[in-house]
């Protein structure tokens, strides 16, 4: 049975556990003038980082496009069909590598020693689940 839509100010702990899961996500930008972008994320399960009810990051490394809008949206895919679909809109910040790891001890470390090149970290303002 699919999920009723609702809406939440912040991530339970069952959303913390779901955005743990995903290997991709979908990233949809707004900047001050108006301009919009959508570009998608993957990488192994956990690549997102929920780090409190109201803050997720994701690192970008050198190869990726440099996220520069503060307005963002990210959508994660319901594949697993557990009847959950999120999508979650925010404010962002880049952070580098070294001041992510000093505010937060619980970050990965590098894989195949290529450290991440910045974080882009998600203030949560609104959150939105959903059935299929």
């Amino acid at each position: 049975m699919a999920a009723s839509p609702q809406a939440f100010a912040e991530l339970d702990e069952d959303l913390r556990l779901f955005i743990e899961r995903q290997e991709m996500m979908f990233v949809a930008t707004f900047d001050d003038e108006g301009e919009r972008a959508c570009t998608f994320r993957t990488g192994p399960p956990g690549f997102v980082r929920v780090l409190d009810v109201n803050r997720l990051a994701w690192p970008e490394y050198a190869d990726d496009v440099e996220l520069e809008a503060i307005d963002v949206s990210l959508l994660f895919l319901n594949s697993s069909r557990d009847a959950i679909g999120l999508h979650v809109d925010g404010r962002a910040k880049v952070l580098d590598d070294r001041s992510m790891r000093r505010a937060y001890r619980c970050l990965p470390e590098p894989v195949h020693g290529a450290a991440p090149a910045h974080w882009v970290t998600v203030y949560v303002e609104e959150v939105h689940t959903g059935g299929q």
